[in-house]
């Protein structure tokens, strides 16, 4: 079994952040996820924006329909008094989380059935892919089983259990549609709110029929804050942003504060533990108060450099690098000097011998922008070298080693070329 903790975030600005154990099958996907990346490396934004709502929304009920291993439903019963109610047809991930509920006396009711748009019984295609992949649309993956399952309408489980939802998070690999159709009463009535999955391609038209009339404000979940209102819904085929938001009234400046807030909170949520790696806290791309800093080349640009930073969110950069071949310029922490330490060199300290695992995603990459990951280090305020290398779309990662006399280090981006990319987050492992 993968048994480990999981750093939680603080919903209240006073508030400690806790722990959450969790016990599941090696195979699972999303424990593995979490145990590598922790809540910071799966769906941040989207968790953002889950845990805004139950700030911001009155106390009412989660029904997280299609959980899977079932962690928005821990989030939910850890960090809120929502009632919570999980959605799981397949047999082995509806008794994970129960098993993980009990392990951390959590109140979560599991309905081990599947919703749609029609009661009776249904055919659940397992994934040869992943446990996060069965689905009850034939085709949609390559099945190694099949099993009959219960299904609902959520009208149906409404009036027989008498329990409304306040907000309802869907991903059921592409029957997201039938669900909606089963639940059109309930909505035309209740108006939860909605976090949705839409897979590029497969639900957008079905999705945007059946919202159409119901008044519901639509928007792709992505860093930044305020999202943007959309008149049509789309699938990210890069799979970057798969998840939307459909709110029943336009959310005001409160929610996109701590929209903003959650965020954070949620980047916060490192792995406590990765076996022989500590995770180590690394500052923000920009904090809130202090602007980005492009350090100088080490050569004349002669007006051939044109490139774009934007914070997304502390964690994630959007470059956009419109540049000659033999132009470059470094963006990095604190100070606009490569060769001068960081000024926050207390969380950037490194000692002679020591190694560290410096890891960077890069994603939504389109074009040729040639990114790299730099880390310099330092003795005192002399530079000593540095190590680096070229990113490439998904996960980079790059190891160190201290110096001899090395203090303390910082990290760089090295920019060149043309294109555009999301960049983030840099994370930064302890070898012990």
């Amino acid at each position: 079994m993968r048994d480990f903790e999981l750093a939680l975030p603080a919903l209240a600005s006073e508030a400690r952040s806790g722990r959450l154990r969790i016990r599941a099958n090696p195979s699972y996907v999303v424990p593995r996820i979490l145990s590598h990346r922790g809540i910071a490396g799966f769906e941040p934004e989207t968790l953002a924006a889950f845990l805004s709502i139950l700030v911001e929304c009155p106390t009412s009920r989660f029904l997280d329909v299609g959980a899977n291993t079932g962690i928005y439903s821990l989030l939910s019963a850890s960090l809120s008094d929502w009632e919570t109610v999980a959605f799981e047809p397949a047999v082995d991930l509806a008794e994970s989380i129960r098993t993980v509920a009990d392990l951390n006396n959590l109140s979560i009711h599991v309905e081990q059935q599947a919703l749609g748009d029609a009661d009776g019984i249904a055919t659940l295609y397992l994934s040869t892919a992943s446990d996060s992949s069965h689905s009850l649309v034939p085709g949609f993956r390559e099945p190694e089983n099949a099993i009959d399952v219960r299904v609902e309408t959520l009208d149906t489980w409404v009036d027989r259990t008498g329990r409304t939802p306040g907000l309802m998070k869907i991903d059921v690999e592409t029957a997201e549609p039938a669900v909606i159709a089963g639940a059109m009463r309930t909505l035309e009535r209740r108006r939860p709110w909605i976090i949705c999955e839409v897979l590029g391609g497969y639900t957008e038209t079905a999705l945007m029929g059946l919202l159409d009339g119901l008044d519901y404000i639509w928007y792709q979940i992505t860093p930044e804050s305020p999202l943007v209102p959309r008149r049509e819904i789309f699938g990210d085929r890069s799979g970057t942003f798969p998840n939307w938001l459909f709110a029943p009234q336009a959310p005001a400046e409160p929610f996109w504060h701590t929209f903003r807030r959650m965020q954070i909170e949620v980047s916060r949520c490192v792995p406590l533990s990765q076996g022989n790696r500590r995770a180590l806290p690394v500052p923000a791309f920009a904090r809130p108060e202090a602007p980005l800093e492009l350090a100088p080349t080490w050569e004349s640009l002669d007006g051939r450099a044109a490139c774009t930073l934007e914070v997304m969110t502390e964690r994630h950069l959007q470059v956009r690098s419109d540049m000659a071949a033999d132009a470059k310029v470094y963006f990095t922490h604190g100070s606009s000097m490569l060769d001068q330490p960081p000024t926050d060199a207390d969380d950037w300290a490194l000692a002679p011998g020591a190694r560290r695992d410096v890891t960077l995603e890069l994603t939504n990459h389109a074009g040729e922008p040639d990114i790299q990951l730099w880390v310099i280090q330092y003795s005192g305020t002399s530079r000593l070298g540095h190590t680096n290398m070229v990113c490439t779309p998904g996960s980079n990662s790059l190891r160190i080693e201290g110096l001899p006399g090395v203090t303390s280090m910082r990290c760089a981006l090295r920019i060149s070329g043309k294109g555009t990319a999301t960049v983030g987050p840099l994370e930064m492992f302890e070898m012990v």
